[in-house]
């Protein structure tokens, strides 16, 4: 299960056009805020999709979910 925060209205976007089918209900904290949970392996496609949300998410949890692939780059 991974939980992502994402901020300044980027959770409009993926609420529309999912991530993966696993993809739970977005839940809005404001008008700018959500956060919904994917429940998928974790791999370095996941991480590059992620990645390409830049500033605007957050991996709420688990933490550290992209360490490992830090010394393999």
């Amino acid at each position: 299960m991974i939980k992502l925060q994402f901020l300044n209205g980027r959770g409009h976007y993926v609420e529309t056009k999912p991530m993966h089918h696993s993809q739970k209900k977005m839940v809005w904290l404001d008008k700018t805020t959500s956060e919904t949970t994917i429940f998928v392996k974790v791999n370095r496609e996941l991480q590059s999709m992620i990645q390409s949300f830049g500033d605007d998410v957050k991996v709420i949890s688990p933490k550290g979910i992209f360490n490992k692939f830090k010394s393999v780059q």
